[in-house]
């Protein structure tokens, strides 16, 4: 299973990345012309630099006296463009900063928006910390490709462009050699950054993220490691995970160093190359001593920009290859997504029908085949089986976290297909046997399923589950961080805070997926009175192999290889001497009648 998800490997081209990159810049396309404009006009500002410096020079070279003054204007107007081009300059930086800084937030929320709606087989295959990696990593990213696109290439590119027409409005054929040497310049590093130097990038961009992913795999699960002393077998496996990293990385590196080279090779050719075309005509009288100024002056200068482009080349793979990471997220098909039209759910009274259902995880044998039942509103239900019998996996269909090959599922009549996910699954609160609980307050937890409650609902929800007390003993009260995964929390007061949390969602349907599997008696039996009183008026599906959990349902549930083998009551079933209830939960009755006896 790879470590940043269950996409396909596709590598994103460049193309696609900088489409990508041009539709989150030019969001606010004002403001994105703007930069462009300032861009043109600090190219235009260097350029007219080194042809104040021509002037000087040929002023200064030519014998009449009345040329100092000519000198001195020159000088002037090379002053004036110093300073504009300073201006212009901090203009630039102010206006990109903003659309930088928007472009960023904006793929954050776009990225961030279609992680959260990813299926829960995506999440299940994927390592948190990767992706928290490959989501902060594309900010840098998009920033990083602007900035060496905007601010360090397309100045050098306008620049080239401007000297080339104007050295060949004076001598055509050192123009046509300075555009010549410029066009392979550039071909030549396009070709070395997209064919060989990105190819290693986009390796090394995989590995560093699978390396985070393994540090935040590690350290979220601590406890694990100390429980079993595996420190040392977890710096291990993190240092292999390092090796693999840096193997690849050396060699991205090396290539780019290596492409820097031949690039400062090329562009020693490129000047020599102009430099004595115009020389050459220089003793025919074609060329002034104020040309050769502009030509060296321009060359030089437009040289001290291109001498860093093996740096910004480097760069912009590198943000290339991260941005790639990002393009799954951005244009991955959902597995689970809401019809074109979608309705919001209608308020349930908590009828469920499965109907014909249909289901298999990936291209396993199907777990469900023709799946048909039903629970009526204000019906408790238990669902009882071995692991692997499909109870959760019913769930997890009545919430569409999976979609069926077939069949239907229906609240109330209401095919669940047909309605906006969220709002379905605002019909249903969940107490599992192990909590989801946020590094937040403990009224922020209880009150995550209706964030507008208002401090009186939280703490009634939180009486009625029991834990008020236990809140009020914390230091801060219901103010009190519950740490990550709320892992300052015991495994009981987790509980109550996911009852208390369902109290106040209030759902019509409520489902207790072995919610007191783990837990003490004592603390069991304040859990079970919470949840008596949560499931008054509800429809309710209970999980659970403790008799103590089930045997008030109205109605039990046996599954087995995801068919319903038995139902009935708890008082039926018990009276199969061969049924599969009575093997489940024999221990258990054999204990309580040895115990009554």
């Amino acid at each position: 299973m790879s470590q940043t998800g269950n996409f396909a490997r596709r590598q994103a081209d460049w193309r696609t990345i900088l489409l990508t990159c041009a539709r989150f810049w030019f969001a606010r396309p004002g403001r994105t012309w703007v930069v462009v404009g300032l861009i043109a006009a600090v190219a235009l500002a260097d350029v007219t630099i080194s042809l104040a410096l021509g002037g000087v020079i040929g002023a200064v070279a030519a014998p009449a006296a009345s040329n100092a003054a000519l000198a001195i204007a020159w000088l002037l107007a090379g002053g004036a463009a110093l300073i504009c081009h300073a201006l212009l300059r901090l203009s630039f930086d102010i206006v990109w900063n903003r659309v930088s800084i928007n472009s960023m937030n904006a793929l954050q929320a776009e990225a961030f928006s279609r992680v959260q709606r990813f299926s829960s087989a995506w999440h299940g295959d994927t390592f948190a910390g990767a992706t928290v990696h490959r989501l902060s990593r594309a900010r840098w990213a998009i920033d990083a490709i602007g900035v060496v696109i905007f601010s360090r290439m397309a100045t050098p590119l306008l620049m080239i462009l401007v000297i080339g027409t104007l050295v060949s409005i004076r001598l055509p054929i050192a123009g046509a050699v300075f555009f010549l040497v410029s066009a392979v310049y550039l071909w030549v590093s396009f070709e070395l950054a997209a064919r060989w130097v990105r190819p290693a990038n986009v390796v090394s961009a995989r590995l560093e993220a699978d390396l985070t992913g393994a540090i935040a795999d590690a350290i979220a699960n601590n406890s694990a490691v100390k429980a079993f002393g595996a420190e040392t077998r977890e710096e291990s496996r993190l240092a292999e995970a390092a090796e693999r990293w840096s193997s690849k990385a050396t060699v991205s590196m090396d290539r780019t160093s290596l492409m820097q080279t031949v690039q400062l090779g090329l562009w020693a050719v490129l000047q020599t190359s102009v430099l004595a075309t115009l020389v050459v005509f220089a003793g025919d009288g074609g060329v002034t001593p104020a040309d050769l100024g502009f030509a060296i002056a321009a060359i030089l200068q437009l040289g001290g920009q291109l001498r860093g482009i093996g740096g910004d080349i480097r760069m912009l793979q590198r943000a290339f290859g991260e941005f790639g990471e990002t393009m799954d997220f951005l244009t991955a098909p959902f597995d689970v997504s809401d019809p074109a039209a979608p309705q919001p759910m209608p308020a349930a009274r908590g009828d469920i029908v499965f109907e014909g259902v249909t289901f298999r995880y990936g291209q396993r044998t199907p777990l469900f085949e023709q799946l048909s039942l039903r629970i009526e509103a204000g019906e408790h239900v238990a669902l009882v089986g071995a692991t692997g019998s499909g109870k959760s996996t019913f769930v997890k269909l009545l919430q569409r976290l999976y979609d069926i090959e077939s069949g239907e599922i229906r609240i109330d009549g209401v095919n669940i297909g047909n309605v906006e996910q969220a709002s379905l699954r605002r019909q249903v609160a969940i107490v599992p046997q192990e909590p989801a609980l946020f590094h937040r307050t403990l009224a922020e937890n209880i009150a995550y399923g209706r964030p507008e409650s208002t401090k009186a609902e939280i703490i009634a929800a939180a009486r009625k589950a029991r834990a008020h007390d236990f809140i009020m003993a914390s230091p801060n009260g219901y103010g009190t961080l519950v740490g990550e995964r709320g892992l300052k929390l015991s495994g009981g007061e987790r509980q109550r805070v996911a009852i208390a949390r369902a109290f106040l969602s209030n759902a019509p349907i409520v489902v207790f997926d072995e919610a007191t599997a783990s837990l003490d008696t004592l603390t069991e039996r304040m859990i079970q009175e919470a949840m008596q009183e949560l499931m008054e008026g509800r429809t309710t599906v209970i999980i659970a192999h403790r008799l103590s959990t089930v045997r008030k349902a109205d109605r039990i549930m046996v599954f087995d290889g995801g068919r319903i083998v038995e139902e009935g009551r708890h008082s039926d079933l018990v009276q199969r001497p061969h049924g599969l209830y009575r093997r489940l939960v024999g221990d258990e009755i054999n204990r309580i009648e040895i115990e009554a006896a």
